[in-house]
């Protein structure tokens, strides 16, 4: 049964919105997670992007397969390492169900990063990539939306992230089959 934190919920309802299925998801950490975006493939298995809170590593993002049915396929997580803060802001599902998936993750170094993840349709990390405004310092950037080229693959990113005292947009193509700027 359902905690006291927030879970991510799925519900599937006919066209007469009758709900012929509904599932959730509660974190191994008991948690607050929460969905960010989902899309459906072409075989209408459903994919959720989320942040789920871990007690042992901070925020972390969750990726979500179901079939049609909502029956789980795979849970995926990407945590940056230590106790940190990450997080999705969205995510692109293309007909073949690869994942392209926007937000930030915590670096000690370079601070917040703006992080781009290619995932294949069988939960599989093809890569990531990390985008920084002003590379020499610690920065707060964030990926804001995503969108891909169906014919090329290529992704396009905006995002934003302080450089010096004010903050600047960044348009980012990436080459789909390796994540090349």
């Amino acid at each position: 049964a359902p905690t006291f934190d927030f879970d991510i919920q799925l519900i599937k309802m006919d066209t007469n919105f009758v709900v012929s299925n509904s599932t959730y998801y509660n974190g191994a950490s008991n948690g607050n997670d929460f969905p960010i975006d989902m899309g459906i493939d072409q075989l209408g298995n459903v994919y959720v992007v989320g942040n789920t809170s871990n007690a042992g590593t901070g925020t972390d993002i969750v990726l979500l397969k179901y079939d049609s049915n909502l029956n789980p396929m795979f849970t995926k997580f990407y945590s940056s390492a230590g106790i940190a803060d990450d997080g999705a802001t969205a995510m692109r599902v293309e007909p073949n169900g690869v994942c392209n998936i926007v937000g930030s993750c915590y670096d000690v170094t370079y601070g917040n990063r703006l992080l781009v993840m290619k995932y294949w349709g069988n939960g599989v990390l093809l890569w990531k990539k990390y985008h920084d405004v002003a590379p020499s310092t610690i920065g707060s950037d964030i990926g804001n939306a995503i969108s891909y080229d169906p014919v090329t693959g290529d992704l396009y990113v905006t995002g934003r992230g302080v450089n010096g005292t004010n903050y600047d947009w960044s348009v980012i193509k990436y080459r789909g089959v390796d994540g090349a700027k």
